[in-house]
Order: structure tokens, then C-alpha cells, then sequence
């Protein structure tokens, strides 16, 4: 049996993490977080985490602060923002800053997450062993 795929989610109200492990914990191994500093040692403790989704609007830190901020420290994960607040100076700051993979919007559904998670692991699984093969060309060299 394939080991699950790893996902994070970090979002500070908790009845939204419940829904989504509730949900999605049969299949795969979901790890919830209610602020950044809890998100960021997840992802120290847990290297595997493939995926990560993040609420933009949370006290403290934004979900696109967040994302920039691990870009460099955290460069694997795939990261999608999951927001009921879709101002389009969000969705740039996303994209550009925080290197977002797919925007997902509030209230979503199961079908939707799921969607999202199968396409951002073959996105995950192609630059991983995209890495692997520049790895093997630079030794070579």
C-alpha cells in the first residue's frame, strides 16, 4: 500500500480544520496548523509534507506572507490558497509573491480538494524528479 500523501493546512479558524481533516483524513495524512509559527514546524518536523493549503486572511501573517516567506526555506510543498476573499490584489500578491499553484475558493467542496490535491501532486512528483535529474547532470559535469 502507496504511503499517503503528506498535506497541510493552516488556517486560524479551527472549525475549518476540522471540516477539512474530517473530510480527507481516510486518505491521505493531514496535519493542521492555526497560525504560521505552528505551520513553519510542521514543515521542520515533517519534511515529506507535499502539499500545503493556506487561508489568506489570518491574524499575525497573511496566507501570501506565509507562502513568501517559505519559498526559499520550504521550496518543495505545493502551495495553495484556500480564501472566501477573493480581491484581485490577493490573487496577485499569490501568485507573484507567494508562487501559489491553484486559488481555491470559499466554501469548497470535497471534489474541488480533491481535484486540487491529485493535480498538485503530479506537479509535486514532476519537479521532484525534475530536481533529481538537475542533481544528476551537475555531478556529471
Amino acid at each position: 500500500m502507496p504511503e499517503k500523501i503528506k498535506i497541510l493546512y493552516v488556517d486560524d479558524e479551527p472549525e475549518n480544520l476540522v471540516g477539512f481533516k474530517a473530510a480527507l483524513r481516510l486518505d491521505y495524512q493531514i496535519l493542521t496548523a492555526v497560525n504560521v509559527p505552528q505551520a513553519i514546524g510542521f514543515l521542520n518536523e515533517h519534511p515529506g509534507i507535499r502539499i500545503i493549503f493556506c487561508d489568506q486572511r489570518m491574524p499575525g501573517k497573511t496566507g501570501v506572507d506565509f507562502f513568501e516567506e517559505i519559498r526559499i526555506s520550504h521550496p518543495l510543498p505545493v502551495r495553495i490558497m484556500l480564501t472566501a476573499y477573493t480581491d484581485v490584489e490577493s490573487i496577485i500578491d499569490a501568485i507573484n509573491k507567494g508562487n501559489i499553484f491553484r486559488f481555491v475558493k470559499k466554501p469548497w467542496t470535497e471534489a474541488d480538494i480533491i481535484w486540487a490535491i491529485a493535480e498538485a501532486d503530479k506537479f509535486y512528483m514532476a519537479n521532484s524528479m525534475l530536481a533529481v535529474k538537475n542533481d544528476e547532470l551537475q555531478k556529471s559535469i
